[in-house]
């Protein structure tokens, strides 16, 4: 009688789920010097008053959801409804007038306000230019119908691109230290068109070239302002022991005897 001894290490399989943990990503340089760990902050937008804006109440308001949005997306901070504390904000306002002193990050409840100035309407621009192609079509062909001699073909292809910027400035302040840290936005977004039927040529859009210039400003500020996190999964086992004290071990040695 013959036994062969075979050694299965098989993957033991236990009822798992996970729990998502938010780590930092990525964070602008010097960011947790300045802010110190906080993470509840207002946002208010802003002119100038020698600023002359068409339009203005519009453009803040969707400049302000943009960025809002960035940093919602970025999911650092805790963002605080600074509109709906207007009340408290006229108290600290008059109480400053008349030389009292207000500690604003604990009348309002926030570590930090992001203040972002529109100093001044969006540009843009289009640019034409004429790029020469080329392409390969057939010049002759067998009795078959199959092509024996290709010639190069030039064409012009009209291009259009639209430059366009929304000016936004950024500076998120500490209430509790009063450092700050500023951003500008002046990059550009570029949206190319092109066609080979020069009236049917048109620049695209300016509301195209508005909404991506608003995603660049809100992308750069969040960059240059905020942490971004990400989630870190990590298993939870449903056994006695909760999470295994040695990942590595995967399985178990089975040995089965098998009679031929």
């Amino acid at each position: 009688m013959n036994y062969i001894i075979f050694i299965l290490v098989i993957s033991i399989s236990y009822c798992a789920t996970t729990v998502k943990i938010p780590v930092v990503k990525e964070a602008p340089p010097g960011f947790w010097e300045f802010m110190q760990g906080g993470k509840d902050i207002g946002i208010h937008v802003y002119k100038k008053n020698d600023s002359t804006i068409d339009n203005y109440d519009n453009i803040q308001k969707t400049i302000h959801g943009a960025i809002l949005n960035e940093l919602q997306r970025k999911r650092y901070f805790r963002i605080v409804d600074v509109s709906a504390r207007s009340v408290r904000l006229n108290e600290i306002a008059f109480a400053q007038k008349i030389g009292l002193t207000k500690d604003i990050s604990k009348e309002l409840s926030i570590d930090g306000l992001l203040f972002i100035e529109i100093p001044g309407p969006p540009s843009w621009e289009c640019k034409s230019s004429i790029v020469v192609r080329s392409s390969q079509t057939c010049a002759a062909r067998n009795d078959q119908g199959k092509c024996t001699r290709y010639k190069t073909v030039s064409y012009n292809e009209y291009v259009k691109e639209l430059i366009y910027v929304v000016y936004a400035k950024a500076k998120l302040v500490n209430l509790e230290t009063a450092q700050s840290k500023e951003y500008t936005n002046s990059e550009p977004a570029k949206i190319t068109k092109s066609s080979s039927n020069l009236t049917y040529s048109n620049c695209p859009s300016e509301q195209e070239g508005f909404n991506k210039a608003l995603e660049v400003a809100s992308a750069s500020i969040g960059k240059n302002l905020s942490p971004e996190m990400e989630d870190y999964e990590v298993p939870i086992y449903e056994n006695s022991a909760g999470i295994s004290d040695n990942p590595k071990k995967k399985g178990s040695e089975i040995f089965i005897k098998l009679r031929n």
